[in-house]
């Protein structure tokens, strides 16, 4: 199969959202640049970038005609800048990849254009490594589950791990599926507005495939990053992309199946906002708010809620009563796991390491130091200085503490 066509339409269109990137940018560009496949659109967004972003584009892009360039007038957010290169983008699939990120390989989009053309694939999912730049620590965490072995051109019924998999880059997307069905991201989501793209991405692909070569490394520990610490507004970002996918789950028919697929751990995602905003000791005004909130998100469920774990359904069926305090109170009290107040994040883990190993560095450069001390003053003892002198340090008291 062709991996490139000769007409001057772009095969892949990668979209790389920029904000606040500049020392890291540069990493990311590289690597898109240094691909093996010759035909693809570079489309960067500058979401209004206070840093010095916009000089590294314009530099990369006086150099390379494969860049497109757009810039936002004010913020708009990464699923603003993901939606401005969507419409923008004329590649028959898109790539999305994020600034800190960069791909792991040269070959990276050439091994995943291969694959969606010879399966004819409407998505194709890379490998992807987490990486941890301040200790070197790399893993795969919870996407080894779908990237146990390689898969070519099921559908998203055979491959329910697949569930799990919510972010949007190190995926190969066909650009007119998306657009049959408007598929965008949720501009007013600030924080998880991969979930419900990735869903329906997923549910609409007719055929999937997976190759667990690593195609994608997803940088980790960045403490400016919008998804380090979880927040009051996350209950409300939560409610609002699980009732995104419950809504999208019932406009049709055909996507029925997938209810007992999506709708438990969704289910789980609203009670877990409730408790991420029960931290933060919220008014209740916050809490009828967000138990308004879940009101909307379970709306088109169906009665009595058969796909929602029990626990949960007798919640929901209050919020449905208007029972907003009872269903608050009940929900709390079913989460399976109250986080502390003061979580220990994974940030927090990685800045203990780099302390102990700061720490040990210190006390390795100490103790050489002190093995280099003794060793002279041993030399300066043994010296024929050292024994004239020795009257003359007893009349000066110069000798105390040798």
């Amino acid at each position: 199969a062709l991996l490139e066509r000769p007409d001057l339409k772009a095969t892949v269109s990668v979209i790389i959202p920029v904000y606040n990137v500049e020392q890291f940018l540069t990493q990311c560009l590289d690597s898109v640049v240094e691909q093996t496949l010759q035909g693809i659109e570079i489309i960067c967004i500058n979401d209004c970038s206070p840093d010095d972003s916009q000089t590294i584009l314009d530099a990369y892009a006086s150099k390379d005609s494969r860049f497109v360039l757009l810039q936002h007038e004010h913020n708009r957010g990464l699923a603003g800048a993901r939606n401005t290169g969507l419409d923008a983008a004329t590649g028959d699939y898109v790539y999305f990849l994020d600034s800190d990120d960069y791909l792991a390989r040269k070959d990276a989009l050439e091994i995943l254009l291969r694959t969606a053309q010879l399966d004819d694939a409407d998505e194709v999912i890379g490998g992807i490594v987490k990486w941890h730049e301040d200790t070197g620590e790399r893993y795969t965490d919870w996407h080894r589950n779908y990237l146990e072995r390689e898969v070519h051109g099921k559908s998203l019924a055979d491959l329910p791990q697949l569930k799990a998999n919510v972010i949007a880059p190190n995926k190969l997307i066909r650009k007119a599926m998306l657009d049959a069905k408007n598929i965008r991201f949720r501009p007013e989501l600030r924080k998880h507005e991969d979930n419900p793209f990735s869903c329906k991405a997923h549910i609409l692909a007719r055929r999937i495939s997976i190759i667990p070569v690593t195609t994608y490394i997803y940088r980790q520990g960045r403490n400016e990053s919008i998804m380090a610490n979880d927040t009051r507004q996350d209950a409300a970002f939560r409610c609002m992309y699980c009732a995104d996918i419950f809504a999208f789950l019932e406009s049709d028919e055909a996507y029925h199946p997938y209810r007992s697929m999506y709708y438990p751990g969704y289910a789980w995602q609203l009670v877990k906002g409730a408790e991420i905003l029960s931290r933060f000791t919220p008014s209740p005004d916050e809490i009828l708010d967000l138990m308004q909130c879940w009101s909307v998100a379970i709306e088109p469920m169906s009665a009595g809620f058969p796909e929602v774990p029990d626990k949960l359904s007798e919640s929901f069926l209050m919020v449905r009563k208007g029972q907003f305090n009872e269903a608050w109170e009940k929900a709390l009290a079913e989460h399976p796991n109250r986080t502390p107040s003061h979580p220990v994040t994974s940030r927090h883990v990685s800045s203990l390491k780099q302390w102990l190993r700061t720490l040990e560095s210190r006390t390795e450069k100490q103790e050489t130091g002190k093995k280099r001390i003794t060793s002279q003053i041993k030399a300066v003892r043994a010296s024929t200085s050292w024994r004239l002198t020795g009257v003359l340090r007893s009349v000066f008291r110069m000798d105390e503490g040798l």
